[in-house]
């Protein structure tokens, strides 16, 4: 796989296909990071579904760095791995860990653990647009297992102090994300990066505890 040449040539399953949102992420963050000595971080793509958020801004540094992938569908799994198969050397430090990402949160094995964390979370919650027929869509898709406010929760344990997370929102209010790290006395600091129709690019850097 040459970086972004053929970026839909990715394993994915049937019932879900990433959108060019994922893409817009992975270029953007990786655009910020080309500069950066990268050597030592360990990175996070928190709901990366086959993986890639996380895959493409490793070709696109062509470095190959510490990267987690947690997503929550088991089945994500074997594309996952068939897509690390295509990187090359570019894959070797590259895990699939399948958990739910409030599990993370409370988790000391996860905690203050990452200098990167990157995100294309569900856009939906439940009850304000239709559910597909197929469950695992809708997963995708909607806050069925797990909330925003939870899935912000379990950013903010996993990321190290003076880390950045780079996530996308749909119709992002800054308000609730600053009010949830304020009750785990945690400071940040969100930024709107760019923004497409009604979908948010968002950096939050995190400070240390108040």
């Amino acid at each position: 796989m040459s970086e972004s040449k053929d970026i839909w040539d990715y394993n994915q399953p049937d019932f879900y296909h990433f959108s060019d949102d994922s893409v817009w992420l992975a270029k953007t963050v990786s655009q910020l990071l080309k500069n950066e000595d990268t050597y030592d971080f360990k990175a996070l793509d928190l709901c990366a579904g086959c993986g890639v958020v996380g895959m493409e801004i490793i070709l696109a540094l062509t470095k190959s760095l510490h990267f987690d992938f947690v997503e929550l569908q088991s089945v994500f799994g074997k594309y996952f791995d068939l897509n690390v198969k295509l990187l090359g050397q570019l894959g070797v430090n590259l895990k699939f860990i399948n958990q739910d990402f409030r599990k993370l949160y409370k988790n000391e094995k996860f905690y203050d653990a990452y200098d990167l964390v990157v995100s294309n979370p569900p856009y939906f919650e439940v009850g304000k647009h239709r559910l597909s027929t197929n469950k695992e869509k809708n997963i995708c898709r909607f806050f069925k297992e797990g909330s925003y406010a939870e899935f912000i929760q379990s950013v903010l344990w996993v990321t190290k102090k003076g880390g950045r997370v780079f996530f996308l929102s749909r119709g992002f209010e800054a308000q609730p994300v600053a009010f949830l790290a304020s009750q785990l006395n945690i400071q940040i600091k969100l930024e709107i990066l760019e923004k497409k129709s009604d979908t948010f690019l968002v950096l939050m850097l995190v400070g240390d505890k108040n």
